[in-house]
């Protein structure tokens, strides 16, 4: 039964997404009236616009001649069709997410108890596939992510980032900003410039899911991360994190030390580890054996019995490297971004991974 979320726009922007729109337009369509979802081609040079249109009236679908990104994309669409005057709420989604049949209803449901209207975005939690070793390293990344820091800040009204693939905002938030090209990460940039504009409270509701793709290779998902690390330091040097007088900026400030702490106590175990093992051994022990019985292993097992995926005990020794690599990355981009040599915000892409084996996508319904 479809929903009447007359209300709510979805806008999806895409640029060669044919073999993923089909199954995203067919998935959404089955719970959302096709009139309240719009596209934006991105300059595609495949079947996007062919593919959109047998699911989407032609008024719904619009094809842009030359490339704008996706913060571009997202723009134009939503000046083009006009969705702050026609509508409450609008959803920018991925072109490779599904969200789950209730997402809208939820979410919809923490806007109608909010009476002083203070919400003006709730973004809901990502979940990811477990199809290798890689994507269930992400699926528990997303468990622990979001069950420890995004309900943390939700508590404090501190949400650092609202989802690019699962989030809501009241449509006036787009008559006062927009998506910004300045970063590679345009859905984090608009949440900073929501807390410093004071536009309204975010919040964070977990009972509204949202699927998405995550990388399938080892490379694609090194590249990725990257992009989020190099877009998170030039968000905080945007907005001038810490210094704007907000608890926001704590809750960044934080967050950055976290990682910059673990990304160089890595860095130093890897290039002193001949010394330390000559001399001091345990000082290489000690650090791994606290925090692997203390947080790897019980957030691991927390995420393993909530899905059912007990496989996941065998990718023990690849999650921990995960983490010790990601940590690296985030030390890179931070030096990277420090020194001026990261790139200016554009519509970084990783190329679609086995994305014709539709295996690799769970089923449509996450309820």
């Amino acid at each position: 039964m479809k929903q009447n979320n007359s209300k709510t726009a979805i806008i999806i922007p895409a640029s060669n997404e044919e073999f993923v729109i089909e199954k995203t337009l067919k998935t959404i369509l089955s719970y959302i009236n096709k009139h309240d979802v719009y596209l934006v081609d991105d300059n595609s040079k495949d079947k996007t616009f062919e593919l959109a249109l047998k699911f989407l009236p032609l008024n719904n679908v619009l094809s842009l001649r030359k490339n704008s990104g996706k913060a571009g994309a997202l723009n134009i669409g939503i000046n083009k069709f006009k969705l702050t005057e026609k509508y409450e709420y609008i959803m920018p989604i991925d072109a490779d997410a599904v969200p789950a049949s209730q997402f809208l209803e939820n979410i919809l449901e923490c806007f109608i108890l909010n009476k002083k209207r203070k919400l003006i975005a709730v973004t809901g939690k990502v979940i990811g596939n477990n199809s290798s070793w890689i994507t269930a390293y992400r699926l528990w990344e997303y468990e622990i992510s979001q069950n420890i820091y995004k309900n943390s800040q939700n508590a404090t009204s501190t949400i650092a980032v609202c989802p690019g693939c699962a989030t809501v905002y009241r449509s006036k938030v787009f008559k006062k900003i927009h998506f910004s090209r300045d970063t590679v990460t345009e859905d984090m940039d608009l949440t900073f410039e929501i807390h410093r504009k004071k536009l309204g409270k975010i919040g964070y509701c977990s009972k509204a899911t949202v699927n998405t793709q995550d990388p399938g290779t080892f490379r694609d998902f090194a590249k990725q991360v990257e992009r989020w690390y190099k877009g998170f330091w030039q968000c905080v040097i945007k907005h001038n994190v810490p210094w704007g007088g907000q608890k926001f900026d704590l809750e960044v400030a934080l967050l950055a030390t976290e990682g910059i702490f673990n990304g160089f106590i890595v860095l130093a175990l890897l290039l002193l580890s001949p010394v330390i093992i000559r001399f001091r051994y345990e000082l290489m022990i000690y650090p791994f054996i606290f925090d692997f019985w203390l947080f790897f292993l019980p957030s691991l097992l927390y995420t393993i019995l909530k899905y059912k995926e007990y496989r996941m005990m065998l990718y023990i020794p690849q999650f921990y490297f995960m983490r010790l690599f990601t940590g690296l990355i985030f030390i890179k981009s931070f030096l990277k971004v420090l020194f001026g040599l990261a790139p200016s915000g554009e519509w970084q892409r990783t190329r679609r991974w086995q994305i014709s084996e539709r295996k690799l996508w769970l089923s449509p319904s996450l309820d």
